[in-house]
């Protein structure tokens, strides 16, 4: 919004299909076909503050240290068929419900410094030309919480848990 937020909606739809030979000696018109269709919701906002700390030091020329704030939404649904599909491996056929809010805040210091001669370009002609710059993400700090709202919905306590 006007250069100020940045918001990134995504909308996926998966699918998985299954065909299961009962007998590898009979015809491909007794095999059971299954498939299943899902969506998912994403809402991603964020922003970035910045500030550049002019150093002309020896070595280092400019740091620039960005905040960013954001909230992430997450949603798969529900499946409620999901014990007529086969579970073959657990993290590939089950595809678990997702009802999460996620906010983070990220810390990045970025150091910008002249290149050295030998590391210019070498087809570089004109003296007067734009100087080379270097640019070394040298830390970055991101605490994040998520916020389960399935799980805030359910009313037996012990079905909680901390992530």
């Amino acid at each position: 919004y006007k250069h100020y937020f940045t918001f990134e909606p995504s909308l996926g739809v998966r699918e998985t299909a299954w065909r299961i030979n009962e007998d590898e000696n009979t015809s491909t018109e007794n095999d059971w076909k299954l498939h299943r269709e899902l969506y998912d919701v994403k809402l991603d906002l964020s922003t970035e503050l910045f500030h550049v700390y002019h150093l002309n030091g020896e070595g280092i020329d400019k740091i620039k240290h960005s905040i960013r704030p954001q909230i992430v939404y997450d949603y798969i649904p529900d499946d409620p068929d999901l014990s007529l599909y086969p579970n073959f491996e657990e993290e590939i056929d089950r595809i678990e419900k997702k009802n999460l809010v996620t906010y983070s805040i990220t810390n990045t210091f970025t150091s910008k410094s002249k290149k050295h001669t030998a590391e210019r370009d070498k087809y570089q002609e004109d003296e007067y030309e734009e100087r080379s710059y270097i640019y070394h993400e040298f830390c970055r700090f991101k605490l994040e919480q998520s916020y389960d709202i399935n799980k805030a919905k359910e009313d037996d306590p012990e079905n909680w848990t901390n992530n």
